[in-house]
């Protein structure tokens, strides 16, 4: 559905689909600070969960706790410890779950991140090398 609206000197103006229906009579002064309705523009849905995880930077020297707050399946919303720095990559351990997902982060609005997620690896039984240094975290998040 496409929104019209009329600007202040009567020259319409087309401003994309949206949700919702705006009355293509009102009038709109430019110099308000009126938002338009906000499209989630996610390719996936994602489920509202609180699930303990572990993040674990790159070098896999570093590790913090931290809680995702919704997931879907290409990324997540994470909630971090107030004042931990966040880096661009890391790697997200779900300490419920035991899987691990290579992160990078998409947005920040401290005390929330969001992320995108590749394909998850199982840290319960390792397999190979960089699961057995992710087991390592995920055995420590556990006890």
């Amino acid at each position: 559905m496409d929104i019209w609206l009329r600007d202040t000197d009567d020259q319409d103006q087309r401003l994309g689909p949206v949700l919702s229906v705006i009355d293509p009579e009102a009038t709109v002064d430019r110099r308000s600070n009126v938002r338009a309705a906000t499209i989630d523009r996610r390719r996936a849905s994602r489920q509202r969960v609180l699930l303990s995880a572990v993040a674990v930077n790159e070098d896999f020297n570093a590790s913090f706790r931290c809680t995702i707050r919704d997931i879907g399946a290409g990324g997540a919303r994470l909630s971090m410890p107030e004042g931990q720095l966040v880096p661009a990559r890391f790697w997200l351990i779900s300490v419920t779950s035991g899987l691990a997902f290579e992160a990078a982060t998409a947005w920040r609005r401290y005390p929330l991140i969001g992320t995108t997620l590749g394909l998850p690896i199982e840290v319960d039984e390792p397999l190979c090398r960089l699961s057995r240094r992710l087991h390592k975290f995920w055995m420590a998040a556990v006890n």
